[in-house]
């Protein structure tokens, strides 16, 4: 994330925390205890409920030991003056900087699994987090991002994902068009619009493949557009023409997994 002059220092020397204080925080008991047990994204600070069970604040403690995660008791009240989040079910996190993969480890798993996600400019978090979601648990390889009028892993990216983001490779690149470009050919590079004409149980899943996400309202950008190979729709029976990003991921991962499923069965 995009470090600020004006942060202010942690427990951790050297670490950033993650964006401002509305943001910087989850909180949840699923979502802190994923995040603690993945050991992917560093917790600067870890508060807990004054009333939560001592054996579920002693399996906290254990978990937060080996990061050497601070751990902190207060009343319920407490914690939501830290998090701004009513729903903390006794657990709040102050969080660091999200710690993004590189692009090229998430390529190097996309030659196991065929499927990588690109994402162009996704702007809402709620949409972002359900994305994640799909794409880890239909097993995709990772989530490609650009820098450029796309949402990063944020508080509620996190919360909207579930905790996808301690289990699914993110990576963030400068320039999604660029990156795309440097690609080799036996990868295919296919955009979802409702414009294709090749439906998506038409399309073949099982070859290596890095499927582009667009904009909510705008779809794929032009740089980016460019560098798809085909294009790929969903059928559709109803009037609307359009479904939301997060849900056509989902239905096209399904479908991608099918596929596969199908081939390694026959």
């Amino acid at each position: 994330m995009a470090r600020s002059p004006n942060d202010k220092p942690t427990g951790k020397p050297g670490v950033k925390p993650l964006g401002n204080h509305q943001t910087s925080w989850i909180w949840g008991r699923h979502l802190v205890q994923e995040t603690l047990q993945s050991r992917t994204w560093p917790i600067l600070e870890l508060w807990l409920a004054d009333d939560l069970p001592e054996p579920e604040v002693s399996l906290i403690r254990t978990l937060a030991g080996a990061p050497g995660v601070p751990v902190q008791r207060a009343a319920r009240h407490t914690l939501v003056s830290r998090c701004r989040g009513e729903d903390h079910q006794g657990y709040a996190a102050r969080m660091a900087e999200f710690p993004y993969h590189s692009a090229e480890t998430v390529m190097r798993k996309a030659s196991r699994w065929p499927l990588t996600i690109a994402l162009d400019r996704i702007q809402d978090p709620f949409n972002f987090g359900a994305m994640l979601r799909s794409a880890e648990i239909f097993d995709a390889a990772g989530i490609i991002i650009g820098t450029r009028e796309q949402v990063g892993v944020t508080s509620q990216v996190a919360r909207s994902s579930v905790g996808a983001v301690n289990r699914l490779p993110i990576a963030r690149v400068s320039e999604l068009g660029a990156f795309l470009e440097t690609l080799p050919a036996e990868m295919t590079i296919v955009s979802a619009s409702e414009k294709a004409s090749t439906t998506i149980n038409e399309f073949d899943f099982c070859q290596p493949v890095v499927l582009v996400i667009g904009n909510e309202g705008r779809g794929i950008s032009d740089d980016v557009a460019r560098h798809c190979r085909a294009s790929v729709r969903i059928p559709q029976q109803g009037t609307l023409n359009s479904l939301n990003a997060a849900a056509a991921l989902a239905i096209i991962c399904y479908e991608a997994r099918r596929q596969q499923h199908v081939r390694d069965e026959s």
